[in-house]
């Protein structure tokens, strides 16, 4: 998990001196590698026989090494080079083992801190442990790429599928190099322009296709021989349903245009509502944050996402897993477009294809596409809408029309109640247990433990122990909240 979080910050160059970023961009693909006997025994099990049987020919060493697998070159027995993409041994349990930890954490920060229901972190920890455990199954991998690539052709290469299993994938080579060690290779390209087409694909799979890649980070970007770009390792793939991408295009078309209107109600389909927030407050929180960000002459950085989440978090917003996952990409896929071509500006870039895109959207062609797909969708609801008024004047006519509410039907309403509840119990034991044990204490008589202490008196100080100790502990849950 440490070589996931360092994957990630070696993109951001913006934000860690260029000595650290040096160090950490090895994670990319210089992780050590695993020993030759074990991936060979490894192949024969997962192929049902020995590589050399295989494979025509079949490197030993490997191109590349990541903290989950590595890759190696071969050549199938039908003449197509090939790349092998090969689970570490042991890599399972360890990440079982470590994701473990996580959860047991994430659980009790949920049991124990306010702060952490608010901010959803349960809800983070089980989506990246269901992520990371979906990348040690390549099978679902090559399910990624063949998802990727039947949106159909676009401006960067996704690799083809020869074969897979759960800890093997055999994918076409791609003649290149990363974009970190492809300088010399990008002297004579255009570099805006595959920026820009990098941009438009990982938008395109976002806002259109629904299945886009999660993790694009500069090792995981080819540079051709021919000088396109190609996309590698779909083992971090992230899913959006229809009603989360028209919620994104629209969050999109609200930024193009500085509708902080937009804005508001794009952001309140996508993200999951904590506490109740004022609607105004926010919308007037977020026509501020686009004056400061995003207003003419303005160059938007990085601090701009840091200083959204803030805004959101604070009025009780939280992004579901997915969309934490769409930003975090984003994030990622800055720190890469940089590399790319120095001086991108992703989010002006952004705003161009997002006003195109809106120019396709209402052409004719597209209104009368939304208009049919809107029809179809209210079809079946106008069919029920004769009976189910039918059945609403019958129950009239006969008087069994009923309405039926339920009492702290809401989770927080339940657990304020349950914590008021039992602080009164802890406060009426406390002050019960209190008052008998100054009564015990001024009892007389009773059989004697010490000298002048009997045995009343010893219960009555025990009491009063306890007592205290109930009362305190009434009295730190309530400071606590008030902090």
């Amino acid at each position: 998990m440490f070589v996931k979080l360092g994957q990630v910050l070696s993109t951001r160059s913006d934000l860690l001196p260029s000595d650290v970023i040096a160090e950490l961009s090895g994670l990319q693909d210089h992780v050590a590698p695993a020993s030759a006997g074990t991936v060979h025994e490894m192949l024969a099990e997962e192929l049902g026989a020995p590589p050399e049987e295989y494979f025509k020919s079949f490197d030993p060493r490997p191109i590349a090494a990541a903290s989950i697998a590595q890759a190696h070159r071969a050549q199938l027995a039908s003449g197509e080079q090939v790349v092998v993409k090969v689970q570490r041994p042991g890599v399972r349990a360890l990440v079982q083992r470590d994701l473990d930890i996580l959860q047991r954490f994430a659980r009790t920060l949920h049991s124990r801190a306010p702060w952490a229901r608010d901010l959803g972190v349960l809800d983070m920890a089980n989506g990246f442990a269901t992520a990371l455990l979906e990348e040690l199954d390549f099978r679902i991998e090559a399910r990624n790429i063949a998802a990727v690539a039947a949106a159909g052709p676009g401006e960067v290469k996704i690799p083809a599928v020869y074969s897979a299993t759960a800890r093997v994938l055999v994918l076409e080579w791609l003649d290149g190099v990363n974009v970190r060690d492809a300088g010399a290779q990008l002297a004579d390209s255009d570099r805006v322009a595959l920026a820009r087409g990098l941009l438009s694909t990982m938008l395109g799979q976002m806002m259109i296709d629904g299945t886009f890649h999660a993790d694009p980070h500069p090792g995981n970007i080819l540079v051709l021989r021919d000088g396109a770009l190609a996309l590698i390792d779909f083992g971090s793939v992230g899913r959006l349903d229809p009603l989360q991408q028209a919620a994104l295009r629209r969050l999109m078309l609200a930024v193009a245009r500085r509708n902080a209107t937009e804005l508001h109600d794009a952001l309140l389909d996508l993200a999951a509502v904590r506490k109740p927030a004022d609607d105004d407050a926010l919308e007037r929180a977020l026509a501020q944050f686009m004056a400061q960000h995003l207003g003419p002459g303005m160059v938007p950085d990085s601090s701009m996402f840091n200083s959204l989440l803030r805004l959101l978090v604070s009025f009780g917003l939280v992004f579901q897993p997915v969309i934490g996952g769409v930003f975090r990409a984003m994030m990622t896929l800055e720190g890469t477009l940089i590399a790319l071509s120095p001086g991108f500006d992703m989010v002006a870039e952004t705003r161009d294809l997002a006003g195109s895109w809106l120019g396709q959207m209402l052409s004719p062609t597209s209104l009368r596409e939304a208009a049919t797909d809107e029809a179809l969708g209210l079809l079946p609801v106008l069919r029920k809408l004769p009976r189910r008024l039918d059945r609403i004047a019958a129950s009239l006519e006969h008087g069994g029309l009923t309405a039926s509410t339920r009492v702290l039907a809401n989770e927080s309403d339940r657990q304020f109640v349950s914590a008021l509840v039992g602080r009164a119990v802890l406060a009426f034991l406390g002050a019960t247990l209190g008052i008998m044990s100054v009564m015990l204490i001024g009892t007389h008589g009773g059989p004697t433990f010490f000298p002048g202490t009997s045995l009343f008196h010893l219960l009555g100080y025990v009491g009063l122990f306890f007592s205290t100790v109930l009362i305190l502990r009434v009295v730190i849950a309530i400071s606590r909240e008030g902090i």
